[in-house]
């Protein structure tokens, strides 16, 4: 049982190592690029290019998502609304009904307790 376990960690150990391997390397070959005034000056005016790319990018994706989702998003709300009023009328008929199905048992409750109260009051006027 422990053997899978350890291999499978070993596994996934062996794959850190290797994507920590390539990206040290990818780094240390940028580094020496930079080195060169003229690439390290490439690299960063492409490197604020690719980050406002990828923000505006992201941007308008989301803003695209928003509109494309919005009657979805109208219906979602209107079944949440909807689903909300239906829980709050289903517990107030549930309450309704258990108070219809109990009131004979309420009515013999009231009963008995009027009978306990006269008796109780009958047996200590008798005692006194």
């Amino acid at each position: 049982m422990r053997l899978p376990l350890l291999g499978r960690c070993w596994s996934k150990w062996s794959e850190y190592a290797e994507l920590r391997r390539d990206s040290i390397r990818v780094v240390t070959t940028a580094m020496q690029r930079m080195r060169l005034p003229l690439m390290g000056h490439g690299w960063n005016n492409w490197s604020e290019y690719a980050v406002l790319r990828g923000k505006s990018i992201r941007i308008v994706t989301k803003a695209m998502q928003r509109m494309r989702l919005q009657p979805l998003s109208r219906c979602w709300n209107k079944w949440r609304n909807y689903a909300e009023l239906r829980g709050e009328s289903i517990r107030i008929v549930t309450k309704a009904m258990q108070r219809m199905r109990l009131q004979p048992l309420s009515r013999c409750w009231n009963k008995w307790r009027n009978y306990a109260e006269l008796r109780g009051e009958s047996i200590r006027i008798v005692t006194k």
